[in-house]
């Protein structure tokens, strides 16, 4: 995991396995996992990305700020504060351009900052990656890894480059 200094932001979380490709996350929002500390929305990137035959995974997000909750990541939002951090579109564009395949996976809460998602996707776009997703919310959003089966197959995310 790479924290800032102050460790209010997580720029990325990963982890290595075994030898292979690589499988990025996009989510929303970091949660308090780290290097020897695990939570739900960890284990199933690891289960996933084994499940693509990959030998490691890194996950990113819209925003850098830890916040356990989603609903704290917007209230620090609406108060102005810098929640996105100074490093996270460099994390984003390091990923990209190391992945095997980049997961779109913020669920419907990333829409709380439209503009924050089409920054993102832009990113994207300029290092010529097309992310996929494990299929998308009635509002069309890229489903969060928690909400999905385990056998869901990896889809192109429709508004992709």
């Amino acid at each position: 995991a790479r924290f800032s200094p102050c460790g209010r932001s997580r720029y990325t979380l990963g982890r290595r396995w075994a030898p292979g490709p690589l499988l990025g996350f996009i989510g929303m929002n970091p949660s308090v996992a780290a290097q020897a500390r695990e939570d739900a929305t960890s284990r199933r990137f690891l289960s996933f990305a084994k499940r693509e035959g990959c030998g490691a995974y890194e996950a990113v997000n819209l925003d850098a700020l830890v916040a356990t909750d989603p609903g704290e990541l917007r209230r620090s939002a609406a108060q102005g504060m810098d929640v996105t951090g100074p490093d996270n579109d460099l994390a984003i564009e390091r990923l990209a351009k190391r992945a095997q395949a980049v997961v779109a996976c913020w669920g419907t809460g990333g829409y709380f900052r439209p503009a924050r998602v089409e920054d993102v996707l832009s990113l994207l776009r300029r290092a010529s990656v097309k992310p996929v997703c494990l299929g998308l919310t009635q509002g069309g959003h890229p489903r969060h890894p928690l909400y999905v089966r385990a056998t869901k197959k990896l889809e192109l995310l429709e508004d992709s480059p």
